[in-house]
């Protein structure tokens, strides 16, 4: 009797030994897919700092078009105001002054259509930037609470 309890219990190890090789192949299949998510929020990360530095040299590409905006406004105040008080000698220099202003307004349109393009691209980019920051950290947080994921919600999760 006692070596039937023993092959049964041979047996029983046998299959508790099957077992733990199981989870023991599950876990560094768990692993090696918790490695290759490490590398892609990794990989992700680089990206979203790359563009950063993108979004920066365009703010700051930005920034300049508001100032050689304000830099034209300028000048054409000063070059109205010139030509306002040139106007009232000769009305052959009022046609030429009109002209000025019409090519000052088309450029000054074209940068506000420049910046308008430039903001809106930035915009995007922040908006794509931050979803894909959001994911990110759906993915770390599934990925390190793991186990704690696991023990709030059913064993087969």
């Amino acid at each position: 009797r006692l070596v039937e309890e023993l092959n049964g219990a041979r047996e029983e190890l046998a299959e508790m030994h099957e077992g733990a090789k199981n989870l023991k192949d599950e876990l560094l299949n768990l692993q090696s897919k918790h490695s290759e998510m490490i590398e892609d929020i990794m990989g992700k990360e680089k990206q979203i700092e790359e563009d950063a530095i993108t979004l920066q040299e365009k703010d700051t590409k930005i920034h300049e078009l508001e100032l050689e905006i304000a830099n034209i406004e300028n000048a054409l105040k000063e070059e109205r105001e010139a030509l306002n008080s040139k106007t009232n000698e000769n009305e052959n220099y009022k046609k030429c002054a009109e002209e000025t202003i019409k090519s000052l307004n088309a450029e000054m349109e074209a940068k506000e259509t420049a910046l308008a393009e430039s903001k809106e691209n930035y915009e995007s980019k922040i908006k794509r930037i931050t979803e894909e920051l959001k994911l990110s950290l759906i993915h770390i947080c599934r990925c390190r609470r793991y186990a704690v994921c696991r023990s709030r919600w059913s064993p087969y999760h």
